[in-house]
């Protein structure tokens, strides 16, 4: 029940879905040539990898490389040698830099520092769950089943950490996950949009970071909005029954979002049916994108809404006692 406290055999259930969900990821989805991929990143960008193991290989193919690059280098020196887009990328780091600091700054740590960044992750995602359930009732499970949870464990990128801030952002309102989740995964700040104060300092560091990576990389503007076309465009010419999934859902949550008037809602539901075809021609990569969608529905419409009226409840409450105590 909604608000109520709920039975041993749910928490039971979700757990072990959890558990046999991560240890998929992490020990069956396993690239088919991950031996050629870690060969590959230690000739390209000199991480003493090749022993590694295939359970920590999954990072080796698509945007995971880019972020083993900068779990090496925070600078993100490396990025531009066989990566393309390194701007757009490096405004990600986040995730990165959070394996660099696990891994003690040793290139060798890195793959491991990778997989367990993803697995603490997934583990405080259900700790948010658990205490989300007892509020907003069942749907709360969806921040820790959520399928792109799996997709970024599995390939090593940063959207389990991203949806884990965006979570606890909501949750408790507190600007620091905010400013976190601006340089861990940008595009997830979408999901604070209904509420300006909290997403103010997201924008602010992501906007730090790309002025950064610009200066860095270079300026030209396609690194950073090529991904986006016109609505429903880039699903026409996708063949991937999982992309129609990610757009079907998100035009469910950009129709809510108008009728409940939830900017968060509409914003991100807008913004995932405007991915281009190169996003969404395969389903890890619109999962990826659309990984905000299930934390969302996690919280149901209007949940920042009615974080702001419960905030103002309990300062009209606390502010008698405060006179008092001036009188006295």
């Amino acid at each position: 029940m909604r608000g109520k406290l709920f039975g041993r055999d749910e928490l039971v259930l979700v757990s072990l879905i959890l558990v046999i969900a991560c240890v998929f990821a992490v020990t069956v989805w396993i690239p088919a040539n991950w031996e050629a991929g870690l060969l590959r990143a230690e000739s390209l960008w000199d991480i003493p990898v090749s022993g590694v193991g295939p359970w920590f290989s999954g990072w080796t193919f698509g945007d995971g490389q880019a972020f083993a690059v900068i779990a090496v280098d925070p600078l993100g020196a490396d990025l531009g040698t066989s990566l393309g887009d390194p701007g757009y990328r490096y405004m990600r780091a986040g995730f990165g830099w959070a394996a660099w600091a696990l891994s003690l700054g040793q290139p060798q740590f890195v793959p491991y520092a990778i997989t367990v960044v993803g697995l603490i992750s997934v583990v405080l995602l259900f700790f948010l769950a658990w205490k989300l359930r007892q509020i907003v009732g069942p749907s709360a499970w969806l921040l820790c089943l959520n399928p792109v949870v799996f997709v970024a464990l599995a390939r090593g990128t940063a959207e389990s950490l991203g949806s884990l801030l965006l979570a606890a952002a909501m949750l408790s309102g507190g600007a620091w996950w905010a400013a976190a989740l601006g340089v861990v995964r940008p595009s997830y700040l979408l999901g604070l949009a209904a509420r300006f104060r909290l997403l103010q300092p997201g924008l602010l560091v992501c906007a730090t970071v790309v002025l950064l990576s610009a200066w860095r990389f270079g300026w030209d503007i396609s690194q950073y909005m090529g991904r986006l076309t016109i609505p429903g465009l880039g699903y026409l010419q996708a063949a991937d029954i999982g992309s129609w999934i990610v757009f079907v859902v998100a035009l469910v949550t950009l129709i809510v979002g108008v009728r409940r008037r939830d900017w968060s809602w509409v914003a991100s539901g807008l913004f995932i049916i405007c991915l281009s075809p190169d996003v969404v021609e395969s389903f890890r990569n619109s999962w990826r994108a659309a990984g905000v969608l299930p934390v969302l529905w996690a919280f149901g419409p209007g949940f920042l809404k009615r974080q702001v009226v419960v905030e103002a409840e309990s300062a009209v409450r606390v502010q008698p006692a405060v006179h008092v105590a001036d009188v006295a």
